[in-house]
This record gives structure tokens, sequence and C-alpha cells, in this order.
């Protein structure tokens, strides 16, 4: 490929990440499309801030409002009634951090946080949603096969 003036050519919209699960609720879904939008067009700490805001969306989504307090209460309750396992927990830890950072002020946020932060979110949500929703359907595939004749 030849560029003009050696610089590659930019590509507009940029390409965006993989899509979030339809089975993740709307608006859980649509912070999660805002963060990967900011994470597209290089600003860090908002993508974070909203990966982080989904995230605490999908623990009170998940918990039915019995998991209250801060976002890491919320997580050590999803671990605890086994909706996430202790690995995605300790994944999660450092998105909740790097999105209290892009929250409240601290340390610059740079690409490579951002990025991580939206794979983890993009795991938890699979976790949360996705797994769910192909285990209901492989019982209800089961149950259809136990009663056929």
């Amino acid at each position: 490929m030849l560029y003009l003036d050696g610089d590659p050519p930019v590509v507009y919209p940029p390409a965006m990440p993989r899509q979030v699960s339809e089975h993740v609720p709307a608006a859980i879904r649509e912070e999660a499309h805002d963060a990967q939008r900011c994470l597209v067009n290089g600003i860090w700490r908002p993508a974070a801030l909203m990966a982080r805001r989904a995230l605490e969306a999908a623990c009170d989504d998940k918990s039915g409002g019995q998991a209250t307090g801060m976002l890491a209460a919320k997580l050590k309750w999803l671990k605890e009634n086994a909706l996430i396992t202790n690995r995605l927990y300790e994944q999660a830890e450092p998105l909740r951090v790097v999105g209290n950072s892009a929250a409240h002020g601290g340390p610059e946020i740079t690409e490579d946080d951002a990025i991580t932060t939206l794979e983890v979110l993009r795991r938890v949500l699979e976790a949360l949603y996705d797994d769910e929703k192909i285990g209901d359907d492989v019982k209800a595939k089961h149950a259809y096969v136990k009663k056929k004749p």
C-alpha cells in the first residue's frame, strides 16, 4: 500500500470493538457501547468511567438490589453468590480501581488501561448474561429431550 506523505490513511469512523451481547439489558449495553465509542475515539478517561458505570449497573441488575454500598461490595456479592468466578472477581478489581480513578481524579488513564477495562467489562457481562442464557437454553433443550417418548 502506498501512503501519501508517508502517513497511513485515516479511517473514519474508527472500527468498533466487538459489540456487547444482545442478552445484556439495553441500558447496560448502552453504557458499554458509550465506553467503546470513547475508546475508539482515543478518549481514555471517559472510556474507563463508562465501563465502570456499566459494571455497576450490571451488579445492581443481577443482585436485584441485594448488593448495596460501594462497587467493591457489589462485586463481592456477585462472587459470593456464584454469579462470577473468583478469577473474574480478581480481574474486575482493576476495572473498579481504574474506573474510580477516572471518576474521582487520579493517575492518568492510559490507552492500555482503557483497553483492559473494556475487555474485563466484556468478560463480566458475558459471564452474567450470556452464560446464563446459554445455560437456560441447554436446560430447556435437555427438558425437551427427556419428555420425548
